[in-house]
């Protein structure tokens, strides 16, 4: 059994990634966000967390590139700069 990190990037649109639109202007606003970071930094954040995997939605060829650059070559976040990134998003 393993924990999947899902939404990472905030929904379906992907509101709280940087460079996305921060509301959705369909029949659910579940994707509005009020503040947004680094598609890489939230994929840090997620991979900060006990889980198994994260699953990150991609919509372009360089969106899968920052995605990989995030998590190969990154370290995950510490327990300050997770707090930090939670404060700025809230």
């Amino acid at each position: 059994m393993g924990i999947l990190a899902m939404k990472v990037m905030g929904g379906g649109l992907g509101s709280l990634a940087v460079g996305n639109p921060l509301k959705n202007d369909g029949a659910s606003n579940h994707d509005d966000a009020p503040r947004q970071a680094d598609p890489g930094l939230l994929i840090r954040y997620a991979l900060s967390l006990p889980v198994t995997a994260a699953v990150v939605g991609m919509a372009s060829r360089e969106h899968l590139r920052t995605n990989l650059q995030a998590a190969r070559e990154q370290p995950p976040l510490t327990p300050a700069e997770q707090e930090a990134l939670r404060k700025q998003l809230a």
